[in-house]
């Protein structure tokens, strides 16, 4: 099913958002719920899952930051065990966060694909661990294929086994992407 033409970036977001979570509860150990809480724009310990589209016409980046501080209660209720936040993320603690995000995500390129009738198919996620001010600024600029791309961020926040947890979606987006939906 095609979406409106008219469609908007926030309206695609909260559709992805709401997939997201119904698919993370069918698989989560305790129940997930979109909330209102908004992130604050200070710099913190990240934890970032990016991946890319390579279709020839519309390439597109994506990457989502999570604080790393948040990781325990992630795990706790996504998988039933709290990870110890470490100086440096184990292998097991990447692959949780690149599943979970592989699934946010990926709600959020299928509403893309649904809105521009085209099936996408994103490369494997990547995991890297930095201050959120260093992520943003290597996965936006500092990268070629998102040179001359439309950055559009969307923020998601999740109530979990009793814990707030907020992330941060970046999008770069083709022009001609962009100028077919409003990003207001």
């Amino acid at each position: 099913m095609n979406m409106p033409k008219n469609m908007t970036w926030e309206n695609i977001s909260k559709k992805a958002f709401s997939k997201a979570v119904d698919k993370i509860n069918k698989i989560s150990v305790a129940k997930w719920e979109t909330s209102d809480i908004l992130p604050n724009n200070d710099n913190y310990d990240s934890v970032c899952c990016y991946f890319q589209v390579d279709e020839d016409d519309i390439p597109m980046s994506f990457a989502m930051l999570f604080r790393r501080s948040d990781l325990p209660a992630i795990s706790k209720s996504f998988i039933g065990y709290g990870f110890f936040v470490s100086q440096k993320m184990t292998r097991s603690e990447e692959l949780l966060m690149e599943e979970l995000s592989n699934i946010i995500l990926n709600c959020l390129i299928s509403e893309i694909s649904n809105f521009l009738g085209k099936k996408i198919i994103p490369s494997g996620p990547k995991t890297a661990q930095s201050p959120k001010d260093t992520a943003i600024e290597i996965i936006s600029s500092a990268l070629p294929a998102n040179a001359g791309k439309i950055t559009a961020r969307a923020d998601m926040a999740f109530v979990c086994g009793g814990n707030k947890i907020v992330c941060e979606i970046y999008s770069f987006l083709p022009k001609k992407f962009a100028e077919k939906i409003s990003m207001s």
